[in-house]
């Protein structure tokens, strides 16, 4: 299982309902998702990170909306495989958003961001945005902008128009921050030193040495360092054999076992 470190920086702390129309601010949330059951196991890690800026009465539920109809649909138990799952997950959620945005389209018009992303057991990874949130990759002390790639553009009655795939590997970090936290990270070389990391400590130590400086601006992010778990992932290799690659790996088993079996008994007999 993944570690998570979630780090939100000068929150609202104001009613939203008390917020003047001439007020500028924005609200966010991370939002993470770890696996209970064996089932949810194999379906993997779901992380989720939003914001919406220049917030509305009565809009800042939004957030909270958006995350547990994708959480519903990725572990909804069915016969998809998790792939499919992310999918419907995210068909649902364009709903629920594209319905909200024809009586509030001021809240998608430059100001509703949010990404999704989806850990499987053996590593493969999910991701989909809306909006400007920053998502990079961390592998061998190098830096990769892996969510440059998105179509920003809301249309077809897709809030998420589109997903990317690839593959992890053992001790790559994932970040996915807002954009202020982006810049500024970017700006003060944080970038830099988190890509050095090896342990989650060493990143709250980063952290703890700017406390200075992450005062200074407003947003979240996602640090999420990459653990495989072989167990699960054996189920999931499981589940993928066809009936025929099942079937001669019980055949192999049994007969190594039987192999071992009468080995023990030719001692004991001897």
């Amino acid at each position: 299982m993944s570690v998570v470190l979630e780090f939100h920086f000068n929150p609202l702390k104001k009613i939203i309902s008390k917020i003047k129309p001439e007020e500028k601010w924005s609200v966010f949330d991370t939002f993470c998702f770890l696996p209970q059951t064996l089932f949810e196991k194999k379906q993997g890690e779901i992380y989720m990170l939003g914001e919406i800026k220049n917030i509305l009465p009565k809009s800042d539920f939004v957030l909270n909306k958006t995350a547990r109809i994708i959480k519903k649909y990725f572990y909804q138990k069915n016969l998809l495989p998790s792939f499919d799952s992310f999918q419907l997950a995210l068909n649902k959620a364009n709903n629920f958003l594209w319905q909200w945005s024809q009586s509030n389209n001021a809240l998608f018009t430059g100001n509703f961001h949010f990404a999704v992303f989806a850990i499987s057991p053996n590593c493969n990874i999910r991701i989909s945005k809306a909006g400007d949130i920053k998502i990079v990759l961390f592998r061998n002390n190098e830096v990769f902008d892996i969510g440059s790639n998105f179509d920003n553009s809301f249309g077809n009655n897709k809030i998420f128009p589109d997903l990317i795939e690839g593959r992890l590997h053992q001790k790559d970090m994932v970040l996915v921050a807002t954009s202020e936290v982006f810049e500024s990270f970017c700006n003060e070389h944080i970038l830099e030193q988190l890509a050095q990391c090896q342990k989650p400590s060493q990143a709250k130590k980063i952290f703890k040495a700017k406390k200075r400086i992450v005062r200074e601006f407003t947003g979240a992010c996602l640090l999420v360092f990459i653990k495989k778990h072989p167990l699960i992932s054996l189920f999931v290799a499981w589940d993928n054999f066809s009936a025929k690659q099942k079937k001669a790996l019980l055949i192999l088993s049994l007969s190594f076992f039987c192999v071992i079996g009468l080995f023990i008994l030719f001692v004991f007999l001897r």
